[in-house]
C-alpha cells in the first residue's frame, strides 16, 4: 500500500499544475475576447473617421426624383420635416465623430513632454 503523504503531496502537485494550466487558459481566453470585441475595432480612429465618412455620404446624398410618365420630376416629393431633421442629426454626428477622430489621431502623433 502506498504512504498517504505521498498520495497526498502528488495530489496538491497536480492541482496546482491544474491551476496554472487553467489560469493560463483565463488569460488566452479574456485576450481573445477583447481582441475580438467590436469596442476594439470602433476604438480605432482611423475606423470611427471611414464609418463617419460612410454615414455622412449616406445621409447626405440626395434621393433621385421620381419621374412621372412625361419625364418631369415629381412636385410631390418633397422632403418631409421629420426626414430633414433626421438628415441634419445624423449628419452632426457624423461629423463629430470625424471631427474626434481626427482630434485623437492628432493628439496621438503630438510628442508628450
Amino acid at each position: 500500500m502506498a504512504n498517504p503523504s505521498i498520495i497526498d503531496a502528488r495530489i496538491s502537485q497536480l492541482r496546482a499544475r491544474l491551476a496554472a494550466n487553467v489560469g493560463e487558459l483565463q488569460q488566452r481566453v479574456t485576450r481573445a475576447r477583447t481582441l475580438m470585441s467590436p469596442r476594439t475595432y470602433l476604438g480605432n480612429p482611423w475606423v470611427q473617421l471611414g464609418l463617419g465618412m460612410a454615414v455622412g455620404y449616406l445621409a447626405g446624398r440626395r434621393r433621385k426624383p421620381k419621374l412621372l410618365g412625361d419625364g418631369t420630376a415629381n412636385p410631390g416629393a418633397v422632403e418631409s420635416l421629420v426626414h430633414a431633421a433626421l438628415r441634419s442629426t445624423v449628419m452632426t454626428l457624423a461629423a463629430s465623430m470625424i471631427q474626434r477622430a481626427i482630434n485623437s489621431t492628432n493628439s496621438s502623433d503630438d510628442p508628450q513632454d
